[in-house]
């Protein structure tokens, strides 16, 4: 564990911290599942910058992972109308669908992730996932084939 993981709030300075140096101490917590420190991080991040896509998916993310995913929804969907494009951001959006059975939803995102990381085995499970939750077989049985 990092000395940045040692503490949940953000380190005493004369000079603010950069956003990307914040976001390096988020991730970590979030990989370590301290999700109310990553939280407490992001609303800093939140306060100065709203529309901040990372720090959006960040908190949906957070919101997903306790079980939230109305809430989870609405910061990924932010975080896209703020910029966010990233295939993995996308594959996660996809995945928040599917729980709300938002399908249809979810494999537009789920498409929009794959065709910018075509080889990317999560974007291909969760889209066979996708097609499980709809009944499609076939469909789904491809998916999980690219995912293997």
């Amino acid at each position: 564990m990092s000395a940045a993981l040692q503490t949940a709030a953000p380190p005493a300075a004369t000079a603010p911290v950069p956003v990307a140096e914040m976001l390096v101490i988020i991730r970590e917590y979030v990989e370590a599942s301290r999700f109310d420190a990553a939280d407490r991080l992001l609303g800093h991040v939140l306060a100065a910058h709203p529309r901040h896509p990372e720090s959006l998916h960040l908190s949906g993310y957070i919101a997903f992972k306790r079980n939230r995913p109305e809430q989870a929804a609405t910061l990924m969907e932010q975080a896209l109308t703020a910029g966010a494009n990233a295939p993995r951001q996308l594959c996660n959006l996809a995945e928040v669908y599917r729980l709300l059975g938002r399908t249809d939803e979810g494999l537009a995102a789920i498409r929009r992730a794959g065709a910018l990381s075509p080889t990317d085995a999560v974007c291909h499970f969760n889209e066979a996932m996708l097609h499980y939750e709809r009944l499609d077989t076939d469909a789904c049985v491809r998916a999980a084939r690219r995912a293997i």
